[in-house]
């Protein structure tokens, strides 16, 4: 008895397709890829108005917003 408890303990391995067919249907793979596009679109509209932000409510020029973006940009790449 103790060998067929065995045997329907052992997998048998999956194909690539089966596998690849199964990642839509997982959650963690679904907001493994969500995240990312989140991020993306809320940066992406945070790079298009932060320079008149910084212009309007700080009178900055382009020169002192680049200084901004050195500053954000620096501690972001040193933790990535």
């Amino acid at each position: 008895m103790p060998q067929d408890s065995e045997a329907a303990l052992v997998r048998k391995p999956s194909s690539l397709l089966s596998v690849i067919a199964d990642l839509p249907r997982s959650p963690r793979v679904l907001t493994a890829l969500f995240m990312p596009l989140v991020s993306s679109v809320v940066n992406s509209m945070e790079e298009l108005t932060l320079p008149l932000h910084l212009q309007a409510v700080w009178g900055l020029d382009s020169s002192q917003v680049g200084l901004v973006y050195l500053a954000a940009f620096i501690p972001a790449l040193l933790t990535e």
